[in-house]
């Protein structure tokens, strides 16, 4: 799911458009915020000041080199009052629901139809073949949904190399990489064998021997929040027999990956929105400087 929702990137692409045509242009072309957002959440909304404020390192590079401390990850989640595209209907009900748009790519499928009904809980929507409850849909006291949050959660990182694969640059230092060798088997043929190696930040992606335009003879491991340790089913399994917005909330305190835009609706407590998952967190204009 997380490959399907949250592994986008067009880091090297735009690496490349930049140093071609300047840091001015691209800025043109490719702003922070096009001008067509318009964003649900109402203007002038007060926010809290973040939980922490990342500054440059000084052995920065402009493509996030070898020498960096690891990045500490931080959740961010922002909640409003909301009349957004999906509001519930104006009159009671004995449940809030709403439609939501499913943004999902996944191979299997299928959105179906489901309830499940216990003497401790009843909830009803739709779920996934292979997944243990409800996804979107509302029970006895709340109702919610999701989009993807289409958050950018992946980063490369230039590396120095010695010795092959064996051991990387970090902080000054020599470590030993972790070489694995992946079998990739293929159908009517031999299987493939690749070497990868795994850094502080994660695997190597690229190397020397990928080839291809405009990416050159360098080495760049990949940091992507979806190769951390989570939990997204027991947020489900909460959120299905949440019955009020504190026990909303502390559902996704737990979900981590791939980031969702979670809709809420009470009948007591109004509605609401939250943009959630686990995001790095970066100084500003980190890897665009």
């Amino acid at each position: 799911m997380a490959y399907d929702l949250a592994s986008t990137g067009d880091d090297i692409a735009y690496s490349n458009a930049r140093q071609r045509f300047g840091k001015e242009i691209f800025n043109q072309l490719y702003p922070d915020w096009p001008d067509v957002i318009a964003p649900i959440v109402p203007a002038g909304t007060a926010f809290l000041r973040p939980a922490s404020n990342p500054q440059r390192h000084q052995t920065a590079s402009s493509r996030q080199a070898s020498g960096l401390s690891v990045p500490v990850l931080a959740p961010i989640r922002i909640t409003a009052p909301t009349t957004g595209p999906w509001p519930p209907a104006k009159r009671r009900t004995a449940r809030p629901s709403w439609p939501t748009t499913r943004t999902c790519r996944c191979r299997s499928p299928i959105f179906y139809e489901m309830q499940l009904k216990t003497p401790e809980a009843n909830f009803y929507g739709v779920s996934i073949p292979g997944a243990p409850g409800v996804i979107i849909g509302f029970n006895d006291h709340i109702g919610w949904g999701l989009t993807n949050g289409y958050m950018d959660v992946l980063d490369y990182y230039t590396m120095e190399f010695r010795n092959g694969k064996s051991e990387y640059r970090f902080n000054g230092e020599w470590r030993k990489a972790d070489v694995r060798v992946e079998e990739i088997r293929v159908k009517g043929r031999e299987p493939f064998l690749d070497t990868v190696a795994y850094t502080v930040w994660g695997p190597v992606l690229y190397d020397p021997g990928f080839g291809g335009d405009g990416f050159g003879n360098g080495y760049l491991a990949m940091r992507w929040t979806a190769h951390d340790a989570s939990n997204e089913l027991l947020s489900l399994y909460k959120l299905n027999r949440a019955k009020d917005y504190a026990d909303y909330t502390g559902a996704l305190e737990i979900w981590s990956s791939p980031a969702q835009n979670f809709l809420f609706a009470s009948r007591t407590e109004g509605i609401a929105i939250w943009q959630n998952g686990k995001h790095p967190l970066r100084w500003k204009d980190q890897g665009n400087s």
